[in-house]
């Protein structure tokens, strides 16, 4: 906008026309001046005392600047701007805003008012000072018009609507200016987009005469604009190759122009004289009442992807015979790998299962660990209070009880961390039976009184090689399971223990070694499973119950300890029918047969004892149970005390138990600065699963006994007074 003046937004000639006829009319001097530089654009009737005097003399005209810059300075918008100069005439002046812009300012004048006779004097004084004739600068003066107040209200108010007239033609000029440039812009754009696309494209009239080529489509064939334009397009060099295409053109631009889009792939002749392959199209273009009114041709160079899919094809044909060629030998291959597959699916779900194995054994270790603890204090507390009931007593029957349980529950956790790798048994002979027996015995409790439970026996060998806590873990998950798939309509559960011979190629127990067996058949009559089932039924987290009802781990725990004690688990069933598990277990010789809870009577000393472990409950759990056997016991949960408080007074104690887990100093390290300070001061040490601290470890550091927990108080006194009792030569270690 700040390019433009008034003058290039209108024909003055016209508006000068306008001033002339405002003067006739009115006989008030007018003028037209530019805002940004003070030329004169228009004026009509300006008097002589103007014209050929005030604004001839340098003085003179100093004042008549400074009386434009006055009305200039302070004029507004739609109102005018009254100034009595200082050569005594009057001015008004009103700007020309064009689209906010001040162009220019309408000057009216000048003029005097009715009743404001000019001050003859003062113009005789002014004629003098800047050396005007007098009598032509008063004539001049005489001619000046003089107008009523109100005349010059009236010639204001139409010169206001004059000017507002004025500013509206010079906006609709600058708009259609700006427009016009928008217009050649966009035009510019199009150009540069249509002759610098990719694309062959052109503009052709519904007759088919050539308006318009892109430079795209000129280079194509070699020629200029002015060898296509105004032709017909059939018959332009594009399509002079063939005279077939030049007919199909033809057609093409007959349909297109009756509104059809045309699309075909042909050929075009290039400028080198070679035949391109172009994807070539014909686009109607409709006005608003849907006449066609144009189409647009365009065509794409398609030539190397033409030769490629030629080179496909032909890689394609031969590709075919080849795989025709390989189709004969894979047939011949492929007995032979069927059986490679069958054997590498077998490998791999071998390990797959050692995988499920891993995992679980990782989780029930860490679980097992911390139920160690709140074994403990359930073992330990109600081996305490047989101390304080009355014996053959209702209590003393339940407490025992508890023992009982948490002695079974003890062997269980163990077995876990033996499943898990944090811990290892001494396995050793046992009679099966008897140990079903019991573990059925304590489970009956828990299972559905509509389920009946038969223990038989079908031959009198079933020594094995196993832990009781194995065999009892095995026994409680095949019978829960059992148990579970005949909740509803209750039914029989029938635990056998027979002998089997395994000889090589035999289908019984795959994987097993040839030899004699103790089998353990597990079978209830509940709703049995489908083989899908089946084939999932050993992987860790699987299971058919609902969420609450179980983990999935019970029979992925029974898997693992089976096949380390080197057995084998089948299972047979089908829906409605029950299933059926069967145990296989390798023969032992007899060694020991009861696995019962030990009633040897407690040993005791009065030797003072340090007891550490970081759970207050097992502290005051040992200090209680240590103290019931005459030992004079100092009990610490911190190991970082027990240390300080040792190397004040070595001597002071004949015993330090510690646990191994703790915060601070772990119970190994505990061990390694306390033989420092005092190195023949008897330890043992407790742990509840053995990943950070084996026997080994525990020996090369000194410590006389290593214990598993939780601990029974009679086994806790040997474990003292063997320590006690014998040489420091060598590191016991108790399950």
């Amino acid at each position: 906008m700040s390019d433009y003046r008034l003058s290039d937004l209108l024909d003055l000639t016209i508006v000068q026309k306008m001033a002339d006829a405002h003067y006739r009319a009115a006989g008030m001097p007018l003028g037209i001046i530019d805002a940004i530089d003070g030329s004169i654009l228009v004026k009509s009737g300006w008097q002589d005392i103007c014209v050929k005097f005030h604004r001839v003399d340098p003085a003179s005209l100093k004042r008549c600047q400074e009386s434009d810059n006055y009305v200039k300075e302070h004029l507004v918008e739609g109102e005018a701007c009254h100034y009595r100069c200082q050569n005594g005439l009057w001015d008004i002046g009103m700007p020309i805003m064009v689209a906010g812009h001040h162009l220019a300012t309408m000057f009216l004048g000048q003029f005097f008012y009715e009743g404001e006779s000019p001050d003859r004097e003062f113009f005789i004084q002014l004629a003098h000072e800047f050396g005007f004739h007098v009598d032509h600068y008063l004539a001049a003066l005489d001619r000046v018009p003089v107008f009523s107040r109100e005349k010059v209200d009236y010639i204001l108010e139409y010169d206001k609507a004059l000017v507002s007239f004025i500013s509206d033609l010079a906006e609709h000029s600058l708009s259609k200016i700006e427009a016009d440039e928008t217009i050649r812009e966009n035009e510019r754009k199009f150009h540069a987009i249509f002759d610098q696309t990719y694309e062959l494209i052109g503009l052709i009239s519904t007759d088919g005469t050539v308006l318009e080529a892109n430079e795209t489509a000129l280079r194509f064939v070699g020629v200029e604009e002015a060898d296509v334009v105004g032709k017909p397009f059939w018959e332009t060099p594009w399509w002079a190759h063939s005279p077939g295409l030049q007919k199909r053109v033809y057609r093409a631009v007959k349909k297109a122009a009756k509104g059809e889009f045309i699309r075909f792939e042909t050929t075009h002749s290039a400028a080198d004289g070679n035949l391109r392959y172009v994807d070539f199209s014909l686009k109607p273009v409709s006005d608003e009442a849907g006449k066609v009114v144009l189409l647009i041709p365009e065509a794409r160079d398609i030539t190397d992807r033409k030769k490629a899919e030629e080179a496909l094809q032909e890689a394609h044909d031969k590709l075919e015979l080849r795989v025709r060629e390989r189709t004969a030998e894979l047939q011949t291959a492929y007995s032979s790998l069927e059986t490679e597959v069958a054997e590498r699916k077998q490998v791999e779900e071998q390990l797959r299962q050692a995988q499920k194995m891993e995992a679980i054994g990782t989780l029930a270790g860490g679980i097992a660990h911390d139920f160690n603890n709140i074994l403990a204090a359930i073992l330990g507390f109600a081996e305490l209070a047989l101390d304080d009931v009355s014996r053959g007593s209702a209590l003393d029957r339940k407490l025992r009880h508890i023992m009982n349980s948490s002695v079974r529950g003890r062997d269980l956790v163990r077995q876990i961390l033996a499943f898990s790798r944090k811990v290892q048994y001494e396995r050793k002979s046992l009679s099966l039976l008897p140990l079903i027996r019991e573990t059925v015995k304590l489970l009956r409790a828990s299972l559905p009184t509509s389920v009946h439970i038969q223990v038989n026996k079908a031959v009198a060998y079933d020594t094995i090689l196993a832990d009781p806590g194995e065999i009892q873990q095995i026994v409680m998950n095949l019978c829960t399971n059992a148990a579970y798939a005949m909740r509803e309509n209750g039914g029989t559960l029938h635990l056998l223990v027979d002998n089997v011979n395994v000889s090589p190629g035999s289908t019984v127990g795959s994987g097993l070694s040839p030899g004699a067996y103790v089998r353990l058949t597990v079978q209830d009559t509940g709703a049995g499973m489908d083989q899908e089932t089946m084939k999932r039924i050993f992987e860790p987290f699987f299971t058919t119950k609902q969420v609450g009802e179980g983990t999935g781990m019970g029979l992925a725990v029974v898997y693992g300890i089976v096949k380390g004690l080197n057995g084998d688990i089948t299972v047979e069933s089908t829906p409605g029918t029950g299933a059926t598990f069967r145990v296989f277990f390798p023969k032992a010789e007899p060694d020991v047969v009861s696995e019962g809870l030990p009633t040897r009577e407690r040993q005791g000393g009065r030797e003072r004892i340090l007891f550490i472990d970081d759970e207050e409950l097992l502290v005051e759990l040992g200090r209680d149970m240590l103290e019931r056997l005459g030992y004079s016991v100092t009990a610490l949960t911190d190991s970082d005390e027990a240390l300080r408080l040792f190397s004040l007074d070595p001597s002071r104690f004949d015993l330090v138990i510690t646990d191994q887990t703790m915060p601070h100093l772990t119970g190994l390290t505990l061990a390694r600065e306390l033989l420092v300070i005092r190195e023949d001061i008897p330890i043992i040490l407790c742990t509840g699963h053995s990943d950070a601290v084996s026997p080994k470890t525990a020996e090369a550091a000194g410590i006389r006994e290593f214990l598993m927990k939780p601990l029974i108080r009679h086994e806790l006194a040997e474990a003292i007074r063997r320590v006690l009792d014998t040489p420091a030569n060598r590191v016991t270690i108790s399950p």
